[in-house]
């Protein structure tokens, strides 16, 4: 199907229709990711292009069920101008597209840990093999945050290092970041849904998952009551746990809904959103951190195990490469450096790292994006 069946019909498709004013954004399984979700509605509202959302629903359909869905995709993409990805989509990876249409990938984070051709042959993942069996790489733009960006993109996407589709437009979902009416919305979101965050400084928790798909976990090493001791009369705690994940920590009753609050899942508040009114970030691996530095606000890694992550599944960058906050090991170190935060956190530090990793993101990455469609 992937490498007969859907590109026979792509190339029939396309000899009998024209390429039309139209732009999909593509969602391999379900739901406006977070990654394209600003940029779908900059589409609709800035632009005269159609824009149509489709989604494939892969592993949460029958096999039956999603190839119908990816029939419909191909007769879309037929007559469109471009598609918009956030994630690999092996059915892409089989087709030539036409001229006149272009396939962009706004890739859903910037990698920190190591992924894709990046862990080939390593247990868990694909050989090398496995992946040129089905390659992903006929990217025509994968949108940078900075220059800095390329080795590793090249990398993991299996593309020349100087491969003409890495550009560095900025990545599109960061404009949300810049939107201050928006992040005025989101903070009256978070006050309606949580009243005791009004007047307190507000500590947002996103570690990334351990393990591989599908016996992915979550850390469970946050010392919530030390927190709540030491911190509750400034600060209100938030967790975050990965979207991937099935079963997380459940806070301890005696602070749920007073000091700490989960927010992993049905909260109404997407990530985006929490970081955008968040005042510190504690993480550990997670590739959100870039988005959160665009704030220039305080970053604290809790890398507990950092040397056991990084032989498991290993780095682009080191978090001492980054040098943009403290690796913290224990609670009582992450409490401590909190406490006195105000005369440790280095704002030209922060400025520094914000320049070398995430430089091209100024809140006009949609803007150049669509720029760059309309000359397609």
């Amino acid at each position: 199907m992937l490498k007969e069946y859907f590109p026979k019909v792509y190339e029939e498709v396309c000899a009998q229709t024209e390429v039309e004013n139209k732009i999909i954004v593509l969602q391999p399984r379900s739901n406006l990711n977070s990654s394209c979700k600003y940029l779908y509605h900059y589409l609709e509202d800035h632009t005269d292009y159609e824009v149509k959302f489709i989604e494939l629903n892969h592993n949460e359909v029958s096999e039956m069920d999603y190839y119908y869905r990816c029939y419909d995709f191909i007769k879309e993409l037929a007559s469109a101008k471009a598609v918009i990805c956030h994630e690999q989509v092996e059915m892409i990876g089989q087709l030539k597209l036409r001229e006149g249409s272009e396939y962009i990938n706004v890739w859903h984070g910037l990698p920190l840990k190591k992924l894709r051709y990046s862990l080939a042959g390593m247990k868990g993942y694909k050989s090398i093999e496995g992946f040129k069996e089905y390659p992903e790489s006929n990217y025509d733009l994968v949108p940078l945050a900075s220059e800095e960006w390329k080795g590793a993109f090249a990398e993991f996407m299996n593309l020349p290092k100087d491969s003409k589709a890495l550009q560095p437009l900025g990545v599109p979902r960061t404009d949300e970041f810049f939107d201050k009416e928006k992040i005025e919305k989101s903070r009256k979101k978070l006050y309606k849904r949580i009243p005791a965050a009004i007047g307190k400084k507000i500590i947002l928790y996103a570690p990334t998952y351990r393990g591989l798909e599908p016996h992915r976990e979550a850390p469970d090493v946050l010392d919530v009551a030390k927190f709540a001791e030491a911190l509750s009369d400034d600060y209100i705690l938030i967790v975050k746990y990965h979207q991937t994940l099935n079963e997380w920590p459940q806070l301890p009753e005696e602070y749920k809904g007073t000091f700490a609050y989960d927010m992993s899942r049905k909260s109404g508040m997407d990530i985006n959103e929490l970081m955008s009114v968040s005042d510190i970030l504690i993480t550990d691996y997670s590739s959100l951190l870039f988005d959160f530095a665009l704030f220039d606000r305080p970053i604290l890694f809790f890398a507990f195990d950092y040397e056991d992550y990084a032989d498991e599944r290993g780095f682009y960058y080191t978090l001492e490469d980054l040098d943009c906050g403290p690796i913290l090991r224990t609670n009582d170190e992450l409490v401590d450096w909190i406490e006195h935060i105000d005369e440790r956190f280095d704002k030209e530090k922060m400025l520094r790292f914000h320049e070398k990793f995430i430089g091209a993101c100024d809140g006009h990455s949609c803007e150049r994006l669509v720029e760059y469609i309309d000359q397609i």
